[in-house]
C-alpha cells in the first residue's frame, strides 16, 4: 500500500505510514493513501518521465511576486551565496587567527558583507515556498531550518559589526581571537544543517 505525506508529497510504501516523513519531517496523521497511477515503466530507450507525483508541484497557480520566486526558484538559488561564501570566509578566518595575517580577515568581512545584504532575499523566498509550497507547516525540520537561518543572520551581522569596531580581532594580540573563531564555526555549522535539510526537500532522501 502507498501513502502520501500531504505536506510535501513524499509517496512512503508499507502497510502503515512512517511515524514521521523522512523529507519533511510531518507526524503520521499528515498521511493520506496514495491511489494515483503509476503508468508503466519506460523502456530502455526512453528517459524517464519527470512526475509530480513524488515531488510538490511547481506550479502553485500563483501570480505576481510569489508566483514568479517558485516558478523561477528563487529561494534555492539564492541560498547558495550563504552556503558557498561562509565556508570560505571560515577558512580566511581561521588562517587570520593561525598565522596572524591581516588580509584574510580583511577578506572574510567583505566576503561576510555580501552575504549578509543576500540574507533578505534568502529569508524572503524561503518564506514564501514555506507558505505556498508546503501549507506553512511547521514540522521539526521547518522549525529547525529557521532556527538555523535565523542563527546564520544574528551571526553575521555580528561578525561584521565585530570587525568594525575592533578590526585586529583576529590578530595574535588579540585576547577573544579565539572566541572569534568559534562564533564563526557556529556560523558555519548552522549554515550546513539549513543547507542539509534543504536537500532533503530537494532530493527527497
Amino acid at each position: 500500500m502507498k501513502w502520501q505525506c500531504t505536506v510535501c508529497k513524499y509517496i512512503h510504501t508499507g502497510e502503515e505510514p512512517p511515524k514521521n516523513c523522512p523529507v519533511c519531517g510531518a507526524d503520521q496523521k499528515k498521511f493520506v493513501p496514495y491511489t494515483g497511477e503509476q503508468g508503466a515503466a519506460p523502456k530502455k530507450s526512453e528517459k524517464p518521465a519527470r512526475s509530480d507525483k513524488t515531488k510538490p508541484s511547481r506550479d502553485t497557480g500563483q501570480k505576481g511576486w510569489p508566483g514568479m520566486v517558485l516558478k523561477h526558484h528563487l529561494h534555492p538559488m539564492s541560498v547558495h551565496v550563504p552556503n558557498g561564501v561562509i565556508p570560505v570566509c571560515f577558512v580566511f578566518i581561521a588562517l587570520a587567527t593561525v598565522l596572524d595575517l591581516y588580509n584574510f580577515y580583511r577578506a572574510a568581512f567583505y566576503n561576510y558583507l555580501a552575504v549578509l545584504a543576500a540574507m533578505p532575499v534568502v529569508l524572503h523566498s524561503g518564506y514564501i515556498e514555506w507558505k505556498l509550497r508546503y501549507g506553512g507547516a511547521l514540522t521539526a525540520r521547518f522549525i529547525a531550518k529557521f532556527f538555523c537561518g535565523g542563527v546564520v543572520t544574528a551571526g553575521l551581522a555580528a561578525a561584521v559589526i565585530w570587525h568594525i569596531v575592533d578590526p585586529a580581532a583576529a590578530s595574535a594580540e588579540s585576547p577573544h581571537r579565539w572566541i572569534l573563531v568559534l562564533g564563526n564555526a557556529v556560523i558555519l555549522v548552522a549554515a550546513g544543517i539549513a543547507g542539509h535539510i534543504g536537500g532533503k526537500f530537494v532530493f527527497r532522501d
